[in-house]
Parts: C-alpha cells; structure tokens; sequence
C-alpha cells in the first residue's frame, strides 16, 4: 500500500512539476520539452538570433514524441530534430533510456565512423523525468529504409547488416568502450541472469503455456544451464539494443551511405544480441530461411576486414546466445503485455532456438 501511495505521490509531483514549467515556458523561459507549445522558448536558448521557427511536422512515438522544425535566423534557416518525453510519461525506467540516447550522441557516437544525427542540444529535469534532445535533422538529406521499393530493399538488405557488423567492429577494438556507462559485461552478467530467472519461474506458474515452452523454462532453471549456455557469448561490443531497418536511414545523394539512429537502448553486451534480434525477430521464418547464412557471412567479412579474428564457430555460437536472449526478453515483455504480437515473436525466437540447437552445450556442437 505504501508503495502505492509513494508511487501516485510522486506522479503527482511530477504531473505539478510539468504544469509549472509549462507555465514558465509560456512566459519565454526554457523548459525541457513535454509540449510543442514550449518548442519556442527551448529553441531560442539554443539559437539566440531566431527570428521564426517553422514547425514542419508533429508526431507520436511509442514513449517520446518529436518535431520537425525550420529555425530561421536572419536569411538562413536551419533544420533541426527534437525529440521529447511524452508529458504523462514519469517512468522512470523510460527516462534513464532516454537520456542514455544522449550520453551515446554526446560522448561516444562522436568517436566511431558511423553515420547519425549530431546532437546539438540536451535538456532534462530529474524531478519530473522531462528531457528533450535537439539533433540536426536528417529529414532533407535522407530517406526511411522503408520508403524504399520492396525489391530493392531486398535486394540491398546486406548492406543494412554490414551496417550493424561496422558499428559492432568499430566498439570492438576502441578504447571507449570500457567508458560506456552500461558498466563491464562481467558486471551485467548476473543481474540480466536473474532477471532471466525470474522470467522463468513465473513462466512456469502459467500452466495454460504451451507445453514445449514450459518444458524449455524447465531446462532452462536446471542449476547452471544459464550460466553455461551465456558463457560462450563471445565476443563484447557495444550492442544497438533496437537494431531493425526503422532505425536505418538512406542518404538521398548517396544510397550507398547509411545513417544509424536512435540510440536508446545502447549498452556493453556480446555482438550476438543485435544479430539475433535483427536476424529472427525481424524477419519471418520464411525470409530468415532464405536469408540468414548469407547475411551472417557478410556480417563475418566487415569483421575480418577491420582485422576481427573471429571465426564461423564463434560466430553461430555468439548468434546462438543471442537467440537465447532475445528469447528470455520476448517472455518477460510477453508477461508484461500479453499481446498476440508478443507471443507471435515468443513463438518465432522459440522456433530459432529449435532449429539451432541453443539448449545444446557448444561442446556439443562442436
């Protein structure tokens, strides 16, 4: 019950904490943004000469809102990004995330050649969970994946994967990496563990599952097989966390230059996290089929060109560990949300798990 109380408390005091900066917002001062009625005076702390904004566009995301904005000073204009949390919105979980897109744009996307949106502006307050970022706008110079014919994006679907391979290659040999503040692997390890086997306990309380899945929660809390089976993850990058192809933008002028974005979910993890949930969360079993080996080959090639010695056997065997994961995930955010659209991606990881043998220790399978 206390925790309850505390819980609208703090909602409380943070639905307050909104309305008093809006209201200082309507009179010219900066605010981080939660409406785009406050787009106005946050914009003009960023750029001192505006003498108009041109809101191009308004739009909703699952848990931030954004902008498409010309700011004119004098002569020229300026396109620009901002992206905002969503007013109701004091998860503080959500609000961590999202200032961990800005850490990335800020201190580290800076130091790897892989294409974005530059940060030119943050601001954020504690106590209401509010931020906005401001990022040069990509909207002119690039195109949505998406937009893109079907055949061709077929067709040029490699190039997204070597993408990935760049960004994953690039985090592997840099220095930085040890500076994310995602903290060591070594330090995650037990706590995603954990979580993992929470997940499975209640799993296993839900006797109207599908028996094959109950008996996998089962292996699975067996003493010892998570630990086995995460043991030969691989190799440690820094992992995109959401890699999909809305994530990919296509520069106008030159196709061949892809831009990555949203950064949110960034953390220290192995390379097979991304590939797994790109690979079989992202496609059907039918374009996975036709499409994994190859695309994991290409993924090897980027690796061996930056002089990455890893191998075909470690490379399936960090895939097979991001199967796993993606798996462990999808059940927890399936009981979190029981949505017919999380099952169906439940079932699709458990079919990959199947199919590549994932409960199989790798001495096995060697």
């Amino acid at each position: 019950m206390g925790h309850m109380v505390g819980g609208h408390l703090s909602t409380f005091a943070g639905r307050l904490g909104v309305m008093v900066a809006a209201a200082k917002s309507l009179l010219g001062h900066p605010e981080p943004v939660a409406y785009p009625f406050m787009l106005k005076p946050a914009l003009k702390k960023l750029f001192p000469e505006v003498t108009h904004l041109n809101i191009q566009r308004l739009g909703e995301g699952e848990h931030a809102d954004y902008a498409f904005v010309e700011v004119h000073q004098g002569s020229t204009s300026r396109p620009v990004f901002v992206k905002y949390r969503i007013a109701d919105d004091f998860d503080a979980r959500r609000y961590r995330r999202f200032l961990n897109e800005a850490t990335y744009l800020k201190g580290f996307a800076p130091l790897v050649n892989i294409p974005h949106a530059p940060l030119l502006d943050l601001q954020h307050n504690d106590q209401t969970c509010k931020a906005h970022l401001v990022l040069e706008s990509l909207q002119d110079r690039c195109k949505m994946w998406t937009d893109l014919p079907e055949p061709e994006r077929f067709q040029r679907v490699g190039q997204v994967v070597r993408l990935l391979a760049e960004f994953h290659a690039q985090w592997m040999l840099h220095p930085a990496l040890k500076d994310h503040p995602s903290g060591p692997w070594g330090d995650q390890l037990p706590v995603l563990l954990n979580k993992h086997r929470g997940t499975l306990e209640k799993a296993i309380q839900q006797k109207e599952l599908p028996s094959e899945l109950l008996h996998v929660a089962e292996q699975l809390q067996a003493k010892g097989t998570l630990e086995q089976l995460y043991a030969d993850a691989g190799r440690i990058t820094l992992c995109h966390g959401d890699f999909h192809f809305g994530q990919v933008l296509v520069d106008r002028l030159n196709p061949a230059r892809l831009y990555l974005i949203d950064y949110e979910h960034t953390s220290i993890s192995p390379f097979g996290f991304d590939l797994a949930h790109f690979l079989v969360i992202r496609f059907n079993w039918f374009e996975r089929q036709h499409l994994e080996k190859d695309l994991l080959e290409q993924y090897l090639q980027v690796m061996h060109q930056h002089g990455i010695g890893l191998t075909q056997a470690e490379l399936w065997q960090g895939y097979r560990t991001g199967i796993l994961n993606n798996f462990l995930l999808m059940w927890a955010r399936f009981q979190r949300d029981p949505d017919p659209m999380f099952l169906e991606l439940l079932q699709r990881l458990f079919v990959a798990l199947q199919e590549h043998q994932v409960l199989q220790p790798s001495s096995l399978l060697k």
